[in-house]
């Protein structure tokens, strides 16, 4: 069963010479439960598109002890975290293809599948030797219906 969800993705980078950039965002998706994994869906605009941009489409995968997503559309790659790991992907873009890792120096969930669920990941982000160090905190929470008279 889909159940309708807020996503909050709530990011921060940080380069090599300390420059921050902070980014929050809300979305609506929904959540499928199955077999103690969890998958969100949702989409998302790239910061300054156009009103003729497709939107991305986002999928976040919740399993034990590992945190996967995945963008599909102007903008695609698949992440995978793991604390401990260091995972290579490729972040395709219109311009062309990256070589890129992610490090994940901690993962901490919280919640519970299918209710609500929390995730504050913090790794190291490399394109071709330039590191990035990041926070990113996500929140998965039910649409709560109101209904008139309750």
């Amino acid at each position: 069963m889909r159940v309708p969800v807020i996503v909050r993705v709530d990011n921060l980078q940080t380069d090599p010479d300390g420059k921050s950039e902070h980014v929050v965002a809300n979305y609506k998706g929904s959540m499928l439960v199955n077999d103690g994994r969890c998958v969100v869906g949702y989409e998302e605009t790239l910061p300054g598109d156009n009103k003729q941009s497709k939107p991305v489409k986002c999928m976040l995968k919740f399993s034990d002890k590992k945190i996967e997503l995945n963008k599909n559309g102007d903008l695609s790659y698949n992440m995978v975290f793991v604390e401990g790991e260091r995972v290579k992907f490729l972040y395709r873009t219109a311009f062309g293809t990256i070589d890129m890792a992610v490090e994940t120096l901690s993962l901490i969930t919280g919640g519970d599948i299918g209710k609500g669920l929390t995730a504050e990941i913090k790794y190291l982000l490399d394109m071709n030797g330039y590191a990035l160090k990041c926070e990113l905190n996500l929140s998965v929470d039910p649409v709560v219906e109101m209904r008139p008279g309750k």
